[in-house]
């Protein structure tokens, strides 16, 4: 068996200096038990006897021990090797009788190097006669005498239980020993038969015994040549055995032709979950991957030298490119960052579609593609731009200087790429990329997109919303199955949080085995049966999420599939991501991802319990609530924000029972947002239409984050969102919520709240664990009073108890003890199913279909047992989680509350305290076709206010001054000066008493003048207002531009 101080070069392990092995005998080489044959004993055990007389003096066999971890004084089996150190021999030394005796023994076990032995006869041994060995450490150790067998005649039984003649043993090229084939042997043929000795050792320990129980708790050294079988690391394994439990003997036959002196390698089954064979499965998965990615490598170079043809049809694959285009480049420009003056990297560039247009704009785009053909026509297409650098170049094995690019951007390259390939590119971009720098890319999801004719399809179709309920066939899902020889794995692969959770084809049955198991359960073998482990899906969804380049990350900015591709084709599996190169999270952050509650694992949990697209309490009800509180806003044509939408559950109940509205949702975690967009394209049209989604992954907090016009929505909703936020930052989504909101607009909050000052030691583990910052509702309505005028304020807590209790009902009925069964799969008469469907077919290609789909089905079986322990534990956390928080409401730790705001009107806001004195332009000469300005500074109780009021008449001589100049005045005096328009109805509202005031200033204003409209109670056509402490209007009127 594989000894394990081996390193590897490319899944081969690398020679070990001084392995002091050397060719010790003209036969056999190591191991050479030629003279020896096995016989069965009276008790049912092996003894040796020899085949011929053998002379005193005369070398019996030679072979190699295998250090054990065993105490010598536990096993009377085991060989005394160099001091405190016990062995196991090869050849048939296991299976001498052992004496302290000199007398009684025949042979006795002589050293000749440091794990190497010869067997020397004590005297002359006649033919037949049973082999004991001296073992004078035998007394010692507590055991005595081992009784010798009856005397054989050893009539045709010598090759019976033991037969190693093809076969030698050898030092291999790596430091360690091998077996060489002796002879030229034919696929099917016996290699080595042998018996086998149970030892009281453990193999999860030591990789030098077979498992031999189902159990896996019995271990058995073999005789012959069988225990120096090396593993095959990359698939190639030639020989296979087969063990005889009851009748301690194995088998060994040739997997394929095996040439003269080739080397035979083993399956080792066991690798998967032997402690000991943990280096190897390292050393195995390293090389089988190595081979997979070469393999996949070739298939790609192969698919593209059919498509190398440098024609937009070709590069589109697709006959309508030339009308897609059209519309589809321009949205995908429309979606990447602004690149005047920077550097960009093109991936994938093909004929240079982008191209030519990235570098219009960009001060310099290096754009790359290993089609010769293409390269050549980007460069031809786009030669006037000197600024473009095409270089043919497979972009795996690019190389490029840290921190050089601001925006990389590829259009169909990841699909092309295999996983560990994206996931190496991954790295590599975060490292080229500047901080604050972006990384575009658009793929194919699902299934191809165009319709050109393709010879074969190696492309790798990932999908956008990760199915991870049962298994695909348990549940139905489309998962279950999948057409063809298309690969299919999770677009969260291209999203950062996903945690965990991947799809992956581990148990693919195909070719003689996709017939069997097709047949035996009525499925057409066309298809693939594809099984999702989860010891798979960690590593295999994080390519993005996982990259690190000196202390930077990656953040997902922006995702959505292609909208022209759906409007052309009616194809909505067209997806573009866009990332952002940031520092490391946040405090905060951090300790939210650290939670892991929203992994889309989680996420559907949460949908088991509150229903689909809900991850907070009251699932539907609770949105309904909303509806009827804010139906006054809810009128054909408003729109809704939905701050912290989660999974989308209230956007879309919003859409669907207020015909004609529209709603916005902004998420903070990027899973949620890859999430609601893997799920976009599900829903129906109609409604797909007037909902939208975003990610604000700091919370809405910075500049840069819920940045929408002033006056843009008639509702705002705010379900469990603010208890995530720290107090300040509270605040700080409140002002932002306020310009955004219309002239009495409504702000519709519900959050947990502090039922009481001190709260009990349980409960407050519980926030500090969540991090949840829960405010009192005292505080939480004083807070919104500094905004808004606070219309509503309900405790809805009996609610959420009964809400609480509904989920625990649920879970109990959806992650309880009655789901935890692992289904009726009858292993043996599937067995049975699968010899019957087979019938017919050459024995040989029974044995091995049959054995393949039962070991294909008992894989699938232990994946669902495994998947039921994962659930067992969701459903213990969930139910004391459900239970905690019920019983904290209760007991008055916790509250629900439900907060109805309004923004405040014109008439409502105007301060009503006399105005004491005015700032008015100095006369000017006239402009023509400028607007006429007068400033006015109110002093009053709330703060300074400035009115600016105009009409489209002449501006006096002199006062044509910029905006910036105004302002900059103005702010020196301690004001604020926004611009805008306000809807009619809101001037008129404060008409009268304005005007009524300004008639007031004649006197006192140092000599103001009113325009004629003012002093004769004119409609003011424009009013403009500002507070000192805060933003009172930069209001537009609906359909209007900011001036």
């Amino acid at each position: 068996m594989l000894q394990l101080h081996r390193a590897t070069v490319f899944g081969r392990p690398r020679p070990r200096a001084g392995s002091g092995l050397g060719r010790l005998c003209q036969r056999g080489y190591l191991v050479d038990c030629s003279k020896i044959y096995l016989d069965r004993s009276s008790s049912g055990g092996f003894v040796s006897r020899a085949r011929a007389k053998i002379r005193r003096g005369e070398t019996l066999e030679l072979g190699v021990v295998r250090l054990l971890p065993v105490e010598g004084s536990r096993c009377p089996l085991v060989l005394p090797w160099s001091g405190s150190r016990w062995a196991s021999g090869s050849g048939c030394l296991q299976f001498y009788h052992a004496t302290s005796q000199p007398e009684e023994a025949s042979a006795k076990v002589v050293p000749t190097g440091e794990e190497q032995f010869v067997v020397i006869a004590l005297r002359d041994i006649e033919p037949h006669e049973e082999l004991v060995r001296l073992d004078e450490t035998l007394h010692s150790r507590g055991f005595a005498a081992q009784p010798s067998a009856q005397v054989s005649n050893g009539a045709g039984e010598e090759s019976r239980w033991i037969d190693c003649s093809k076969v030698e043993a050898r030092p291999d090229a790596w430091g360690g020993v091998g077996v060489y084939a002796t002879q030229r042997i034919s696929s099917g043929e016996l290699v080595e038969r042998g018996v086998v000795q149970p030892l009281p050792v453990d193999g999860n320990i030591c990789q030098y015994v077979f498992t031999w129980s189902e159990d896996r708790s019995v271990w058995a050294t073999g005789s012959g040549c069988s225990v120096f079988y090396n593993a095959s690391l990359d698939g190639s394994e030639n020989t296979s055995m087969t063990r005889h439990l009851e009748d301690e003997t194995f088998e060994i036959f040739a997997l394929r032709d095996i040439e003269k002196g080739e080397e035979l390698t083993h399956l080792y089954k066991s690798i998967e979950w032997r402690s000991c064979f943990r280096e190897l499965k390292a050393i195995r998965d390293d090389a089988l991957q190595r081979k997979t990615l070469d393999n996949e490598r070739a298939e790609f170079t192969e698919y593209w030298a059919d498509h190398s043809s440098p024609t937009i049809e070709t590069m589109m694959l697709d006959t309508d490119a030339a009308s897609i285009d059209k519309l589809e480049r321009p949205e995908i420009l429309s979606q990447i960052p602004s690149v005047a003056g920077k550097d960009v990297l093109e991936l994938g560039a093909g004929i240079g579609r982008f191209s030519g247009l990235l570098a219009r704009k960009a001060r310099r785009v290096v754009a790359v593609d290993f089609v010769a053909a293409a390269c050549a026509e980007n460069r031809h297409a786009n030669a006037e731009q000197k600024n473009l650098e095409v270089i043919q170049a497979d972009v795996t094995a690019l190389q490029l200087e840290p921190t050089s690019f601001d925006l990389v951007f590829s259009n169909w390259l990841f699909m092309y790429l295999t996983d560990e390939e994206c996931r190496e590119l991954a790295a590599k971009l975060l490292g080229w990329l500047r901080p604050g720098g972006h990384l575009f890319f658009r793929e194919s999801c699902f299934h191809a997109s165009g319709n050109a004719a393709r010879r074969f399809n190696p492309t790798k179709y990932r999908t956008p919303e990760q199915l991870l309920g049962r298994r695909g066939v348990a549940c139905g899902h489309v998962w279950g199955l999948v057409e063809g020889e298309e690969k299919h794995r999770p677009l969260f692969t291209y999203t950062n949080n996903m945690n965990t959770h991947g799809f992956q084809a581990n148990v693919v049955i195909t070719g003689a085995t996709a017939c069997a198991t097709a047949a035996a359960f009525k499925a057409p073998h066309r298809h693939r049966l594809l099984a999702p482990p989860r010891h798979k899906r960690h590593r295999y969804s994080q390519f993005f999420s996982d990259a690190l380049a000196d202390g930077f990350r990656y953040q997902l900015s922006g995702t959505n599939f292609v909208e022209s591709y759906a409007k052309l084709k009616g194809n909505m599996h067209q997806y573009w991501f866009r990332w952002q190169k940031v520092s490391p999270a946040n405090k905060r952050h951090l300790m939210m991802l650290q939670t892991g509650q929203y992994a889309p694992a989680k996420i559907l949990r949460y949908e088991k319990i509150y229903g689909r697209g809900y991850i907070y309490t009251g699932g539907d009800e609770i949105s309904q609530k909303l509806v009827d509180l804010g139906q006054p806003n809810l009128q054909p044509g408003a729109s809704v924000l939905d701050v912290g939408c989660g999974a989308g559950g209230t956007a879309y109940y919003l859409a669907s029972h207020c015909p004609g509205i529209f709603v916005h949702g902004a998420n903070w975690s990027s899973e949620m947002a890859s999430f609601n967009a893997g799920r976009l394209p599900q829903v129906p049209s109609e409604l797909r239409a007037r909902v939208s989604f975003e990610l604000t992954p700091e919370c809405g907090v910075p500049e840069n984050e819920l940045r929408y016009p002033p006056n843009i929505f008639d509702l705002v909703v705010i379900r469990e969102t603010f208890m995530y936020l720290e107090p300040e930052d509270k605040a700080v989504i409140l002002r932002k919520v306020k310009k955004m909101l219309r002239p009495g607009g409504r702000v519709l909050i519900i959050d947990y709240c502090r039922g009481r000052p001190a709260l009990s030691q349980t409960f407050q583990s519980h926030i500090r664990r969540w991090h949840y910052d829960c405010s009192s509702p005292a505080e939480l309505e004083e807070l919104l009073a500094h905004h808004f005028e606070v219309s509503l304020a309900e405790d809805h807590t009996q609610d959420f108890i009964k809400y609480m209790e509904e989920g625990l009902a649920r879970i109990e009925e959806n992650l309880g003890p009655s789901t935890w069964k692992v289904g009726q799969m009858d292993l043996d008469n599937s067995q049975e199913k699968i010899q019957d469907a087979l019938k017919g077919l050459p024995e040989e290609v029974q044995k091995e279909a049959s054995e393949a789909a039962m070991e294909k089905l008992k894989l699938y079986k232990a994946s669902i047992e495994s998947d039921i322990e994962i659930q067992k534990e969701d459903y213990h956390w969930v139910k004391d989680t459900w239970s905690l928080e019920r019983q904290a409401a209760m007991d008055g730790d916790l509250l629900t509350t439900i907060e109805h705001t309004v923004t405040a009107t014109l008439a409502s806001v105007l301060p009503t305290t006399p105005m004491a004195s005015v700032l008015r332009r100095p006369k000017a000469r006239p402009r023509p076709r400028l607007r006429t300005c007068r400033w006015m500074r109110v002093r009053c109780a709330e703060g300074n206010v400035v009115v600016r009021m105009g009409g489209l008449s002449e501006v006096p001589k002199g006062v044509a001054k910029p905006w910036s100049h105004a302002r900059r005045v103005l702010e020196k005096q301690g004001l604020v000066l926004l611009r805008g328009l306000l809807p009619k109805d809101a001037v008129a509202c404060a008409r009268t008493r304005l005007l009524t005031e300004l008639k007031q200033l004649k006197a006192v204003g140092a000599g103001a003048e009113l325009s004629p409209e003012c002093a004769e109670g004119e409609a003011l056509p424009e009013v403009q207002a500002v507070l000192e402490h805060a933003a009172l209007f930069d209001a537009t009127a609906r359909g209007s531009n900011c001036l």
